[in-house]
């Protein structure tokens, strides 16, 4: 199989193994070095989640000591499993799929999914602060006996976002984004940082969209969902439908908050983008904060 990015490949393989009911960590990856200090991916590994042996040793006083000679029980899911999925960047630039063994030497079934970690969380991560901050009222007899605020929970998952995206990290993606901007003047990206100078928002837009959007744009569809990457930010993804009936990127954002001021800024920054001119009608999910957004910036564009 022919991928356009090892990143497709990632997002492919994990919907593969939710879907399946196992949990897949990606490998180690190797790079190609170039003399002014850049580097590129040119191989990835993903693994399942069993591989690996369990460590069945334990520090103590400096020394490692065997759990089992010790009586002690050893917790752990780790048992060689050697199912696992490797590509390589080619020479025409696609990333091709080059060996994938899906033989597992532990039981699994789609039933057993929640089991893993991972989407455990990313279920978690759908319910609103608003619905967990009822629940708890509910458990504790009433929002007296709840010590915090939607408004508490909402600055706690901003303040871990901040903390997550470092710098060097935020620097390195609008690096990346300058050097595509000198290989193509079509792209296009805005950000904004907080009071802080922190990178709170981005917003790209690269060529291909833009055209797009000149043919495409009377009908799109808007889409925030919660990344299961390490800086936890929502991705915010603008899509159409071209005359081949295929879905088609017309814009992408990583952001902060999922509140008014953020969607105005959002919509507004992408409609300057594209050309300025609306479309006709957006769909999106039914979260209020984003309807009071599209009301200021694109009041005559029919909302679904």
């Amino acid at each position: 199989m022919i991928f356009d990015s090892w990143q497709e490949i990632d997002v492919y393989f994990n919907a593969y193994e939710k879907q399946q009911g196992f949990g897949v960590v990606r490998g180690q990856s190797a790079y190609k070095h170039f003399k002014d200090g850049s580097k590129i991916k040119r191989e990835v590994t993903w693994k399942c989640d069993y591989a690996g042996k369990p460590d069945t040793r334990r520090k103590v006083g400096g020394k490692r000591i065997s759990r089992e000679l010790e009586g002690e029980p050893v917790a752990t899911k780790k048992c060689g499993c050697g199912a696992m999925v490797y590509s390589s960047f080619t020479s025409n630039g696609k990333w091709e799929l080059r060996k994938v063994c899906l033989s597992h030497s532990h039981l699994f079934s789609p039933s057993k999914s929640m089991l893993v970690t991972k989407y455990r969380l990313e279920e978690l991560k759908k319910v609103p602060y608003l619905e967990l901050h009822r629940w708890l009222a509910s458990q504790r007899n009433g929002y007296e006996n709840v010590a915090f605020t939607t408004k508490d929970l909402n600055n706690l998952a901003a303040k871990e976002k901040k903390l997550k995206f470092k710098d060097g990290d935020a620097n390195a993606m609008m690096n990346y984004f300058k050097m595509i901007q000198k290989n193509n003047k079509n792209f296009y990206h805005v950000h904004r940082l907080d009071d802080n100078g922190v990178l709170q928002d981005v917003l790209w837009v690269d060529a291909r969209s833009r055209a797009a959007y000149e043919d495409f744009g009377d009908v799109v569809c808007f889409d925030t969902t919660f990344l299961m990457n390490k800086y936890d930010l929502p991705f915010a993804n603008v899509v159409g439908v071209n005359h081949h009936g295929q879905t088609i990127l017309l814009g992408c954002a990583l952001i902060s908050h999922e509140d008014t001021e953020t969607f105005k800024w959002v919509f507004s920054t992408w409609l300057d983008d594209v050309g300025g001119d609306p479309p006709t009608t957006i769909l999106t999910d039914q979260d209020p904060t984003m309807r009071k957004a599209l009301k200021v910036v694109m009041p005559q564009t029919r909302r679904r």
